[in-house]
């Protein structure tokens, strides 16, 4: 059986902090659905809004995201390719309405990762075969799914994203 008085009522209440008092400023991690939550903020109609961050070596995925009422919406998707340690923005999608659906969300992060893969192959005179760059990008999409609980290299992507997640 787990020891859970090493983990201290301390460090459990700077996580989990009863009413009134303020959450340590660690970065939110949905195992769940495998993204950071952040930046979120309720509306005064009532609807709450918030990024969901998905990291992987090769890119970023920046879901914006709002709650209302049973519902939850994807309202835009944003991918940031790595320069270095900086990100930059390289693709962007708005959606009108759109219900989430995590198949949705996934086969548009590849169709966007696959636009700009293609355009930029074509702008640096190579080419490509269209499946095989279908199949890389359904593999980095994947890539992006991991968990960053087990990853060794947690630490540093979180450094390169660290401007994002911290965002108020």
């Amino acid at each position: 059986m787990a020891n859970y008085h090493s983990l201290g009522i301390g460090a459990l209440d700077s996580i989990l902090p009863p009413i009134g008092t303020r959450r340590a400023p660690i970065p939110i991690w949905d195992e769940s659905s495998q993204m950071f939550i952040t930046n979120q903020y309720t509306s005064k109609a009532g609807h709450v809004y918030y990024l969901g961050i998905r990291v992987c070596e090769h890119f970023i995925t920046v879901l914006h995201i709002s709650l209302w009422n049973n519902w939850t919406y994807i309202n835009e998707m944003e991918i940031y390719a790595f320069d270095g340690h900086e990100k930059v923005l390289v693709q962007k999608q708005k959606f009108d309405k759109e219900f989430y659906n995590e198949n949705l969300i996934r086969q548009t992060t590849e169709n966007m990762l696959y636009s700009y893969l293609k355009s930029q192959l074509m702008l640096s005179g190579s080419n490509a075969d269209d499946q095989a760059l279908q199949s890389k990008c359904k593999e980095l999409v994947k890539l992006s799914y991991c968990s960053m609980l087990n990853n060794s290299q947690t630490m540093r992507m979180l450094e390169s994203v660290s401007s994002l997640i911290e965002k108020k």
